[in-house]
């Protein structure tokens, strides 16, 4: 069992609050075989004075081919540039995928 994430003072921050590692907003639409499944790829660029950046992820590209996956600073969790990540997706306010819930590759799922 996990404990959840908690922010600095202690309390624990549910996952359609933006802060969450695992973010994922309430109104997500849900795409089967985008949505419900994780999917790897590699850190290409991270903008840190803006916070945000994006992972290359071949197999993502198939389905979304002018995109690399968005990646905002509060998932980016310890990961720097060129680390291959472990990551879910849900579809953003632009209609893109962006990444949740970073893991390393070899972590399993809960």
């Amino acid at each position: 069992p996990t404990m959840g994430y908690r922010d600095e003072s202690g309390e624990k921050v549910p996952r359609s609050n933006h802060l969450h590692p695992a973010y994922l907003p309430a109104e997500a639409e849900q795409i089967p075989g985008i949505t419900d499944r994780r999917w790897e790829g590699l850190l290409k660029s991270f903008h840190h004075e803006m916070g945000y950046g994006f992972i290359q992820c071949l197999e993502l590209n198939k389905h979304y081919p002018d995109n690399d996956v968005f990646i905002h600073r509060n998932q980016k969790r310890h990961f720097e540039q060129n680390d291959t990540i472990n990551f879910a997706v849900f579809i953003n306010h632009r209609g893109k995928p962006q990444a949740t819930d970073l893991r390393r590759p070899q972590e399993e799922e809960d």
